[in-house]
């Protein structure tokens, strides 16, 4: 199973997070049709009026409307004050788009998705929620939502394009967990070692200079892995100044 937790789609100048968490099982990263593409070359300067949404129908909806429910073909207005902020869903209801001139969103139904919690907090969507906080907002901002299947509203990949600076970014990447992607290519770290009778060997080895002391250095040059905890033969012969059992943590 895979957990996920509930994202507010940009309220307040960037990505508002909420922790509602809920268990679903994983989702696929292959998109299927939606009415995202039939919109998509439609840009934020030409959204001042419903007009420009043909076979969307404008509805209004109670901005404190949590319940996740959505009518299909429908465009909201999710913004406030005098925000350009729409939402867009496809026929069968799910949220496919959201575009708007600058991030300041109301939470409700039309503006949130399930995403991975471990994505939503550690991933490339924290990453991307960083940079746009650390520059203090951004603009022409645009966001196209697939999904592996029409039954479901937990998306499987996200598209954002927005203007950071002046420059415009893209960025991509599936509502997945990110460490079981690493571990998957193998770009996990190991575990620490742990001391086996087996593991036992001549300090000489490792301790070049002769000095009876090996360094986090020497330990790396003879292909240990850090950190070496207190259960390891090797500790007896390294320091560990702050005395917590490990060195080279």
């Amino acid at each position: 199973m895979t957990s996920y937790q509930t994202i507010l789609a940009f309220p307040l100048g960037f990505l508002l997070l909420v922790g509602c968490a809920a268990e679903t099982d994983s989702v696929t990263s292959t998109p299927i049709e939606t009415e995202s593409q039939a919109i998509e070359t439609t840009t934020p300067e030409q959204t001042d009026s419903p007009e420009h949404f043909d076979g969307f129908e404008l509805i209004e909806v109670d901005g404190g409307d949590l319940s996740g429910e959505r009518r299909a073909n429908v465009v909201v207005d999710v913004g406030y004050g005098d925000r350009t902020y729409w939402a867009f869903t496809n026929e069968f209801g799910q949220l496919v788009r959201v575009i708007a001139d600058s991030l300041g969103g109301v939470s409700n139904a039309y503006n949130i998705t399930p995403q991975n919690s471990t994505l939503n907090r550690h991933g490339d969507q924290a990453y991307m929620e960083t940079m746009i906080r650390n520059a203090g907002g951004v603009t022409d901002f645009e966001a196209l939502i697939t999904y592996s299947t029409p039954s479901t509203h937990i998306p499987s990949h996200y598209q954002y394009t927005y203007t950071l600076n002046g420059n415009v970014i893209v960025d991509r990447f599936d509502n997945v967990n990110p460490d079981d992607v690493n571990a998957a290519l193998g770009l996990t770290e190991k575990s620490p070692q742990t001391a086996r009778p087996e593991d036992e060997g001549d300090v000489s080895t490792v301790d070049t200079n002769g000095n009876g002391h090996v360094t986090i250095q020497e330990a790396k040059d003879a292909g240990f892995t850090m950190p070496i905890t207190r259960d390891h033969w090797l500790y007896p012969y390294m320091r560990d100044n702050d005395n917590d059992g490990m060195v080279g943590e």
